[in-house]
């Protein structure tokens, strides 16, 4: 692995770990600490966090530099706007705030983990050397910019909405299966902002930011992933395989 690949992932993998450690509701405490679980050691106490009330929601995160310790180990610099939500007086009272965090993390062997306590932190210090760089190549001709960019979308409303066999009308004959569980309907596909493609040989890259809504709530968050794309003998578009990175 290349040294800004490793860099990038450090990076990543820290931003998630923040949004989780942020993000909680008093009384489900159960669900963050499971949360948590797949960036600690079974030995950490990070998920001892005592939520007196209300609740507090990571609404932004951005890993924007990091120090390099050894080999292995790394602290990540993380800024964070939280929004939290509690009851004052007994009226409802909603207010955010801007945090900023240091992130311990062990790279080792293709795994990682936070392998201390993070520390809230006053850093004002941007560095553009570790600003996480996005995906960017040869752009697809507008004719297969199209075409693989309706497929995207059409895919990604079946995934959040609609069930296995619906999804799978969308993949192509050797995507793996077991990676595109979808939502059956617990969000709903609110609008697509943008697809970018690429060429990538007989591969098309395509870069899709769109947002979704919550049905339990009405919230709606932001979603970017990255899809590969191929074209099947029929002349169609189907999706190889997705991921949350974006990265180069």
């Amino acid at each position: 692995m290349t040294e800004k690949k490793l860099n990038n992932e450090v990076l990543s993998f820290a931003q998630n770990f923040v949004y989780e450690y942020l993000t909680y509701t008093a009384g489900e405490e159960k669900d963050y600490k499971e949360r948590l679980k797949q960036y600690i050691t079974s030995t950490s106490n990070v998920s001892d966090t005592e939520i007196y009330k209300g609740a507090q929601k990571a609404v932004y995160v951005q890993a924007y530099r990091m120090d390099q310790l050894d080999k292995e180990h790394f602290d990540v610099y993380v800024l964070a706007e939280v929004q939290y939500e509690y009851y004052r007086e007994q009226e409802a009272t909603q207010e955010s705030a801007e945090t900023r965090m240091k992130v311990p993390v062990l790279s080792r062997d293709g795994e990682m983990v936070v392998d201390g306590l993070p520390m809230f932190v006053n850093d004002n210090t941007f560095m553009e050397d570790y600003q996480i760089q996005e995906y960017s190549g040869q752009a697809a001709d507008e004719q297969t910019a199209a075409g693989a960019g309706m497929a995207v979308t059409s895919f990604l409303k079946a995934y959040y909405e609609q069930d296995e066999t619906v999804i799978d009308y969308y993949l192509s004959q050797d995507a793996d299966r077991s990676k595109f569980i979808g939502l059956d309907g617990r969000y709903t596909f609110d609008r697509m902002q943008s697809v970018r493609c690429y060429q990538e040989e007989s591969m098309i890259v395509c870069i899709a930011e769109y947002k979704i809504s919550d049905v339990v709530n009405g919230a709606k968050r932001w979603q970017k992933v990255r899809l590969n794309v191929v074209r099947g003998s029929d002349g169609k578009y189907y999706i190889q395989s997705m991921s949350a990175r974006t990265t180069m």
